[in-house]
C-alpha cells in the first residue's frame, strides 16, 4: 500500500464604519485581488462566491457589532443615566435609536442615548399628565420614535391624560396602535433610585455576570479574524513561472547586443484543485495543497508517507475526497481506510462531493472470513469483477482495516489449508482402494476449491500491489496501524 493519511493571529478591527461601506468595500477588495488570477468562467463563478462569503461575513460582523454596542449600552444604562435607570428601565427601542443616530460610535451613543432618557424623564415629570400616568408617557414617547413635538401633538389631539392611560393598559396586553406593537415600560418605571451611580467599567463588570458581553467578545474577534482570511485569502495552487524566450539567433552575442530574452510571467496551475474547489465551495488552504503535494510527490517516487493534522483541519473532508480525485485515473485502486465508527461519515462526504459536478461511484467494501461469500469461488470472483470495474471507472472504495486484514488472513488460510493436504489425495486411484478413492476424490474436490479461491484472493490483494499501482488512504492511521492494537479471527468453520 503506497500511500497513507494520517489524515492567531489577534486581530481586533473595532473601528467605525457604516453598514453598507462594508459591503462595498469588500466586494471591490476581492474584485481588484482576483482580478489577476484566472480568466476562467470556473475561476469567476468560485470567485464570486469567495465574495458572497466575504458579504456573508461582513453580515456577521456588522450584526455582532451592533449586539455589542446594545448590550454595552444596557448594561451601563446606570451610568450613563446618572443613576436614575436601571438596565430594564432603558428599551432595546431606545438604544438602538441611539446608535442610528450617531452612526453606531460607541461615545456618541451614549451621550445620544443620555439625551433621549433625560427627554423622556422630561415628559414623564410633566404635572398633570406624566407624574399621573409614567408608564403611559413613556409608552407613547416610543410610539412616536422619540420626538417630543410629535408627542405633544398626539397629546394635545388625543385627550391628555386619559389617552395616556389607554395606551399603557393597551400595552400591558400587547396590542397594536397605528401599526406599531406598544412598547410595555416595566411596572417600576418612574421610581428613581437612590444609589449613586457607578462608573462603565464598574457596570459594565458588575451588571455583566453572565459573561454576555465577553462571549460576544470572543465571536467579535473570531468573525473578524474570519472576514481578514477571507479578505486576504489567495489559491496557494496558483503558482509563478517564468517562461524566458529567446529570440536571438545568435547567443554568443555580446550583452549590449544580447536584449532579446523576454521575461514572461504567466500563471501556472493545476485545474483539479480548481474544480475541487468549485465542487466543494470552499478555498483550499495553504496547509491542505502543501499536504496533498506532498502526498502526490511521496507517490510518484512510489514511497508511502504519513503526515498529521489536528482535528478539523480538513483530513477526511479536504485531504482524503482531494487525493482521490487526483489519484484514481483508471490505471490504479484507490481506496479509502477509515475506522469503522467514521466508514458511513467518509462515505457521505464521497457521495456529497462526487454526486453531482463529477459523479463518480462510491463502493463499500465489507468482508467476513465466516460469510457465504468468502467460501465461495463465483462471489470472490465477482468481487474482483466489481473492485477491477471500480478501478477502470475511477471509482472510489471505502472500507475498514477489518474488511481488508480478514480478505488478507482468509488468503493465507487457504494456503495453510492446501499445504497442509494430505498425502491421500495425491495418490493414483489404482494404489488405493474403491472406499478411499471415493473419500480423497472428494476431498480433492474441496482442496481445489480452496486453492482456486486463494488465485482469486491473491488477484484482489493484487490491485492493492505496487505493481498495479493501488493506493490506499489511511485515515486516523494511527489507529489502523497502531502496534498494541490486536484483534482476533476464529480458524476454521464456525460450529
Amino acid at each position: 500500500m503506497p500511500l497513507a493519511i494520517i489524515l492567531h493571529r489577534p486581530l481586533w478591527p473595532l473601528l467605525p464604519f457604516i453598514h453598507s461601506s462594508i459591503h462595498l468595500f469588500t466586494f471591490f477588495f476581492l474584485f481588484l485581488f482576483s482580478s489577476s488570477f484566472l480568466p476562467l468562467p470556473l475561476s469567476s463563478y468560485t470567485r464570486s462566491r469567495q465574495i458572497g462569503r466575504c458579504l456573508h461575513r461582513a453580515r456577521s460582523l456588522t450584526a455582532l457589532l451592533k449586539n455589542f454596542l446594545e448590550k454595552g449600552l444596557t448594561t451601563s444604562a446606570r451610568a450613563i443615566s446618572n443613576g436614575s435607570r436601571t438596565s430594564p428601565d432603558i428599551s432595546t427601542a431606545m438604544v438602538q435609536k441611539a446608535l442610528l443616530d450617531s452612526h453606531y460610535h460607541g461615545r456618541n451613543s451614549a451621550q445620544t442615548l443620555r439625551g433621549l432618557i433625560q427627554v423622556e424623564d422630561t415628559l414623564c415629570a410633566e404635572e398633570g399628565l406624566g407624574v399621573v400616568c409614567p408608564r403611559g408617557a413613556s409608552t407613547l414617547f416610543h410610539l412616536v420614535q422619540f420626538e417630543a413635538d410629535a408627542y405633544h401633538s398626539m397629546l394635545r389631539h388625543k385627550g391628555g391624560l386619559v389617552f395616556l392611560k389607554r395606551l399603557s393598559n393597551l400595552a400591558d396586553r400587547g396590542c397594536y396602535y397605528l401599526s406599531q406593537k406598544l412598547y410595555k415600560a416595566p411596572l417600576t418605571f418612574g421610581n428613581v433610585s437612590t444609589s449613586p451611580p457607578r462608573s462603565l467599567r464598574q457596570t459594565s463588570v458588575w451588571e455583566n455576570k453572565d459573561g454576555q458581553l465577553s462571549g460576544l467578545l470572543h465571536m467579535l474577534r473570531h468573525t473578524a479574524d474570519g472576514l481578514a482570511g477571507e479578505l486576504v485569502a489567495r489559491r496557494h495552487y496558483v503558482q509563478d513561472v517564468q517562461d524566458v524566450q529567446d529570440v536571438q539567433e545568435n547567443k554568443h552575442e555580446n550583452k549590449q547586443e544580447n536584449k532579446g530574452g523576454r521575461h514572461v510571467l504567466q500563471k501556472s496551475f493545476d485545474p483539479r484543485f480548481l474544480i475541487f474547489e468549485f465542487i466543494t465551495g470552499f478555498l483550499l488552504r495553504k496547509r491542505q495543497y502543501e499536504l496533498v503535494t506532498d502526498f502526490l510527490k511521496s507517490h510518484q517516487k512510489g514511497e508511502s508517507a504519513v503526515h498529521q493534522m489536528i482535528m478539523g483541519a480538513g483530513k477526511t473532508t479536504v485531504i482524503g475526497p482531494l487525493l482521490a480525485l487526483i489519484l484514481a485515473d483508471g490505471k490504479r485502486l484507490v481506496t479509502q481506510v477509515c475506522p469503522g465508527p467514521l466508514l458511513e461519515m467518509t462515505r457521505g462526504e464521497m457521495r456529497k462531493k462526487y454526486s453531482n459536478i463529477i459523479p463518480k461511484r462510491i463502493y463499500t467494501l465489507s468482508f467476513d472470513r465466516s460469510s457465504e461469500d468468502s467460501n465461495s469461488v463465483g462471489r470472490l470472483n465477482r468481487l474482483y469483477e466489481k473492485l477491477n470495474n471500480a478501478r477502470k471507472q475511477r471509482a472510489i472504495v471505502c472500507t475498514t482495516p477489518e474488511a481488508v486484514k480478514s480478505i488478507m488472513l482468509k488468503y493465507i488460510d487457504f494456503l495453510q489449508q492446501v499445504e497442509a493436504a494430505p498425502d491421500l489425495i495425491r495418490a493414483p486411484g489404482g494404489r488405493i482402494g474403491s472406499a478411499l478413492s471415493a473419500k480423497a476424490s472428494e476431498k480433492a474436490k474441496d482442496y481445489k476449491q480452496k486453492q482456486q479461491m486463494s488465485d482469486v484472493l491473491k488477484k484482489i490483494i493484487g490491485l492493492w500491489s505496487k505493481k498495479e499501482h493501488g493506493v490506499a488512504l489511511l485515515d486516523e492511521v494511527d489507529l489502523l496501524l497502531h502496534p498494541l492494537k490486536s484483534g482476533e479471527w476464529a480458524v476454521g468453520s464456525r460450529q
